[in-house]
């Protein structure tokens, strides 16, 4: 049982950094320290905390071993689940500026943090709000099966339910009633319902 506090520790402070270096008090304070680079600084650094964070939690519960037991079928399933996860969220990124996304676009230019993109509801975004999201829910629970697997995916889903909804605070600062009345109309992960999206 430690060891899955200690997993799940893990999994707070890498939300806990996180979000923190998306205030705006906190980017205030760094930007002179890494000018245009901050997006790409930030996108660095929460992938070498999350490799940290997949390393130790296999360490902490390597021992565990699987804590579900697979027939074939059932194995069969998870591995669709897993592959579609990654499928979705490959599309997923697709549709975003990934320049922009990673932080290379800020390197070549004089960006500006107000420059925002267009509200983008086409795609898969007619469907839901997250769909990066929702493959990653996807990958996850597809590869729940062992100790590591299962705990894996019950602490980053908590995150990403909490991402997203500090995310959408952002997004209705950002866009205001346009995004209002689009997260009316579409569910956040999950496509349970019909979304009529107005053509721009």
């Amino acid at each position: 049982m430690t060891d899955i506090v200690a997993y799940a520790l893990l999994w707070l402070s890498f939300g806990v950094v996180h979000s923190a270096l998306t205030f705006f008090s906190v980017k205030r304070r760094l930007a002179p320290v890494v000018g245009r680079a901050y997006r790409l600084s930030y996108n660095v650094l929460s992938l070498l905390h999350i490799a940290a964070v997949f390393l130790l939690g296999r360490w902490l519960l390597s021992d565990h071993g699987n804590i579900l037991p697979i027939a074939g079928s059932i194995n069969l399933l998870l591995q669709v689940l897993t592959w579609a996860g990654l499928i979705v969220m490959a599309i997923s990124l697709r549709q975003y500026d990934l320049g922009r996304f990673s932080g290379f676009s800020q390197l070549r230019r004089n960006h500006q943090e107000t420059d925002h993109e267009p509200l983008n509801t086409k795609g898969m975004n007619r469907w839901v709000r997250h769909p990066l999201y929702t493959g990653a829910f996807m990958y996850l629970w597809g590869n729940a099966h062992s100790s590591f697997g299962f705990w894996t995916a019950v602490f980053a889903s908590i995150y990403l339910i909490i991402g997203a909804r500090y995310e959408e605070q952002k997004l209705v600062d950002m866009y205001g009633d346009d995004y209002r009345r689009y997260k009316a109309k579409v569910p956040a992960f999950f496509p349970w319902r019909y979304a009529q999206i107005d053509p721009d």
